[in-house]
């Protein structure tokens, strides 16, 4: 998107009239319009397809695959762990499943945390996620009994 400005001034360059130079006018016309252009079409594209492998992205399929192979996750308890980091290291989904399980609780954790991760971040994951789901999917987790545990950093000074 950064390339795209002096792409369209190289453009522009070559495109030289034939009674002269371009106007500096025009040329900031035309290179305004040609974002207005490819900021208004990046409306029309998913995140998924303009970064299909990203660490998010495939986090974010993991998790959705998870969620639609556990069982009988509508009428048990849906845990979101999200957080940067510490949580991502920290805390084990599987283990806390597995051990939700063993004392009756049968609860699906899904993790939505990355190194890094501020809070915008992590609802942007939240979303991706939410987008990889179909309507039914969807739907059914509208009405689960979600848990949400959320990383929360409070800084003391001695």
């Amino acid at each position: 998107m950064v390339l795209v400005p002096v792409v369209v001034l190289v453009i522009l360059s070559l495109a030289v009239p034939a009674g002269g130079a371009l106007s500096v006018r025009s040329a900031f016309l035309a290179v305004g319009a040609a974002l207005f252009v490819l900021a208004g079409g990046r409306m029309f594209v998913s995140d998924e397809a303009i970064w299909p492998n990203s660490e998010v992205m495939r986090r974010c399929r993991w998790q959705a695959r998870h969620l639609e192979k556990a069982r009988d996750w509508v009428s048990a308890p849906v845990v979101l762990l999200t957080g940067s980091s510490t949580t991502m290291y920290g805390l084990d989904p599987e283990r806390i499943e597995r051990r939700l399980f063993e004392a009756g609780v049968p609860a699906t954790v899904l993790s939505f945390s990355i190194s890094g991760a501020t809070v915008p971040e992590r609802r942007y994951m939240l979303q991706s996620f939410l987008g990889m789901l179909d309507n039914e999917t969807r739907r059914k987790l509208s009405t689960a009994h979600i848990v949400v545990l959320q990383e929360v950093f409070v800084e003391c000074s001695p």
